[in-house]
């Protein structure tokens, strides 16, 4: 068995909770509060990363990868910023005892926003890494490169040790800084995006293979021993009170364990979930209609925002001689809220999206009013897609192109009305676009 947590926290005193993946235990962590599943640290750099004296490391996300393949994504991002290879790390997602809380997985923002903290923290990984590779090999940092999670003297190649041998069965005890874990950050600088060697490259993605079998495992697979499936029986229409019950009906079904009712809920409990979802289809309810209209339909769902968000700071930019005054829309919640209940919007107002990195975009209208027209474009500040937006449609409209960094949003026909279309190129009153991602 590798060296995991386990081993430099056995001594430390703190909870220690293990997670056995593979027939690996690969991850233990030291919990922050009281409970069976006690919240991990996010500004603890031992709760994101594990490197083991065989010169491998582990990541850990509070992501989960639904089939998109985050987990590859972030494997790469955070490979990159250690300069360690691609093929000796793994990634370990979601898993909500034993990784940091980064909220729920959807609205395609696991790359955009979630990814930003996971590269901060390897980056930081890196640096404390060469501290101690300078202090182990007695020259500046400045004097020291990196290869493949090698240290090694740059005008002598012959000193060298390997981050195992560093940090490998050790803790980093570094405390890292930031009001939320999305700010999550250290000292270190990240490395400009040319310096990337594994970023844009496609390495084989560990999912696809056990897709194709059917071996890899997800949240329906889950099992615990003794376990039962029970399926609801739902009336015909909202408001029905319960009559009767013929439970004869599913007298038949096999794995039948009980049928259970309380008040006006009705559901089967049954061995396997086939067979659950059979009694439910067979069982004979007898509901009665309400008088009354059906009650009003249910609050917006979890997560999602309930009102207008309140203005958001503005800058002018520029499409071509055109002038328009644009919020900007910068932070998750901002550009997960954006126009939504806005019942109104200036002719020469727009909102503006400010992504941190070129992606796939795509938009919906969910709670959206206004008819708009969104412009989608690049790094460079050239728009390369026009889309009009129906009002509360909530299929999203995809971008083409995978290299959208910006997303401006205005009036429905506001393009058209000012001759602007693909190609034109967007400025800021600062310059080019992209110094407003330097904002963030």
């Amino acid at each position: 068995m590798t060296a995991t947590r386990r081993d430099f926290l056995k001594t430390s005193g703190a909870l220690v909770v293990g997670l056995t993946v593979a027939g690996d235990i690969v991850l233990d962590a030291q919990g922050t509060a009281a409970g069976p599943y006690p919240d991990l640290d996010y500004k603890q750099l031992d709760s994101w990363i594990v490197i083991r004296p065989d010169n491998t490391a582990t990541f850990f996300v509070g992501k989960t990868d639904l089939g998109q393949g985050t987990g590859t994504a972030f494997r790469q991002i955070m490979a990159d910023e250690l300069d360690m290879p691609y093929d000796k790390t793994s990634c370990v997602m979601g898993v909500t005892d034993v990784t940091v809380d980064q909220g729920g997985s959807g609205g395609s923002d696991a790359l955009q926003t979630d990814g930003y903290p996971m590269r901060r923290v390897a980056a930081e990984a890196r640096r404390v890494l060469l501290e101690m590779a300078s202090a182990r090999l007695g020259v500046p940092v400045a004097q020291l490169v990196v290869s493949d999670s090698v240290v090694s003297v740059a005008a002598d190649p012959s000193k060298k040790v390997t981050y195992g041998e560093l940090i490998g069965g050790k803790r980093f005890n570094v405390t890292l800084t930031g009001n939320n874990i999305n700010a999550t950050t250290g000292t270190a600088k990240l490395k400009d995006v040319q310096q990337f060697k594994i970023v844009g490259t496609s390495p084989q993605r560990y999912d696809i293979p056990a897709k194709v079998d059917g071996s890899l495992k997800w949240a329906v697979d889950a099992k615990v021993p003794g376990m039962v499936h029970a399926r609801n029986v739902k009336p015909p229409v909202a408001g029905a009170k319960l009559v009767s019950i013929d439970e004869s009906s599913v007298k038949g079904v096999p794995g039948l364990i009980k049928v259970v009712s309380k008040g006006n809920y009705v559901a089967v409990v049954c061995e396997r979930e086939e067979q659950a979802i059979q009694a439910a289809r067979q069982l004979k309810v007898n509901w009665q209609k309400p008088a009354a209209a059906p009650p009003p339909s249910p609050p917006p769902m979890p997560g999602l925002p309930i009102k207008a968000q309140p203005t958001l700071k503005t800058t002018k930019i520029w499409l071509g001689p055109e002038e328009l005054i644009t919020e900007l829309a910068i932070t998750g919640e901002e550009q997960q809220t954006g126009m939504m209940f806005r019942t109104n919007m200036p002719e020469n107002a727009g909102m503006l999206f400010v992504f941190p990195i070129p992606h796939q975009t795509s938009f919906w209208m969910m709670n959206t009013v206004l008819p708009l027209s969104a412009a989608y474009i690049d790094s460079d500040g050239i728009i390369q897609e026009l889309h009009d937006l129906k009002p509360l449609n909530t299929n999203s409209v995809v971008a083409s192109s995978d290299r959208i960094q910006f997303v401006l949003e205005v009036n429905q026909g506001w393009f058209q009305r000012h001759h602007i279309s693909t190609g034109t190129l967007v400025r800021a009153e600062s310059g080019p676009l992209r110094a407003l991602v330097r904002r963030r």
